[in-house]
C-alpha cells in the first residue's frame, strides 16, 4: 500500500476552527495513553486528520494521527515508539526511568493542554518558494 500525498505544496495550520482538521492539545482518548515510567497520561501533542492535510489515507485502518509524548518522565531521554489498534495504545519502545523532571521543561509543565482546532491551509506558491 503506497500513501499518495495529494497537495503538491504542503499544508500548514490556517485559522482556529471548531471542527478543523487539526487539533493541538485536547486529552487523549485512547485506552492505554499513559506512560509506562510514572503511570501519568501521555501529553498529546496534536491529531492530524489526513484527508485535511491531503494524504490519501485509503487502507489505513484509521483517519487521523495522534502525536504522543511525556515529558514527566524519562521517555525523552530516548526513542518513544508506539502504535494505536482497536482504540488502544500500545507503547512498542520507550527509554525507562524517571529523572527528576518536576520543573521540565518548565515550571507547572502542564500535562494535558486545552484542545484548540485549526482547519489545515494549502500553502501559497510564495510560501514554496
Amino acid at each position: 500500500m503506497s500513501i499518495l500525498y495529494l497537495h503538491q505544496n504542503g499544508a500548514v495550520l490556517g485559522d482556529a476552527s471548531s471542527d478543523g482538521g487539526i487539533s493541538l492539545g485536547g486529552i487523549c482518548p485512547f485506552a492505554g495513553a499513559m506512560s509506562p515510567n510514572n503511570g501519568l497520561p501521555l501529553t498529546q501533542l496534536a491529531v492530524v486528520e489526513l484527508d485535511a492535510i491531503g494524504l490519501d489515507s485509503s487502507g489505513w485502518r484509521v483517519a487521523k494521527i495522534s502525536f504522543l509524548y511525556s515529558w514527566k518522565c524519562g521517555i525523552f531521554e530516548g526513542d518513544f515508539s508506539y502504535r494505536i489498534i482497536d482504540g488502544a495504545v500500545d507503547i512498542l519502545e520507550h527509554a525507562s526511568g524517571n529523572p527528576d523532571v518536576e520543573d521540565f521543561p518548565y515550571p507547572d509543565f502542564q500535562i494535558v493542554f486545552p484542545a484548540k482546532s485549526y482547519q489545515a491551509r494549502s500553502l501559497t506558491q510564495d510560501e514554496r518558494d
